[in-house]
């Protein structure tokens, strides 16, 4: 399996991870527990790398990946952690997080049957 199928796969794990630490859970709840919160932004980074540590190639290739966008998120948790807006980070979960979730799984099937 390449490399970028892996770093698929530990994306996807990040996903899931986040979806974990949010279900069932309201804004409130979550703004007011800072473990689950803590949790879920070290997600937010993982995916970030992961997403943004894909071949050049296989970016190109598959260009409705928010590559970008998750590497700023990335970025902006990882080295502005004290600024961060949870209303954001509560908004993406949502509303990106499941369409980026639906991507990738789609990739990673493609992936696999093309074997």
């Amino acid at each position: 399996m390449s490399s970028d199928f892996h770093k698929l796969q530990s994306a996807l794990k990040s996903i899931l991870k986040i979806e974990y630490y949010t279900k069932d859970v309201t804004f409130e709840e979550f703004i007011d527990n800072e473990e689950k919160a803590d949790a879920t932004l070290i997600h937010f980074v993982n995916l970030g790398e992961r997403l943004s540590s894909l071949s050049e190639g296989f970016q190109k290739q598959h260009e409705q990946l928010p590559y970008s966008e998750s590497r700023q998120m990335r970025n902006f948790i990882a080295h502005q952690y004290d600024a961060i807006h949870k209303v954001t980070i509560w908004e993406t979960i949502q509303n990106e997080l499941p369409k980026l979730k639906n991507e990738i799984q789609k990739l990673l099937q493609e992936i696999n049957e093309s074997k």
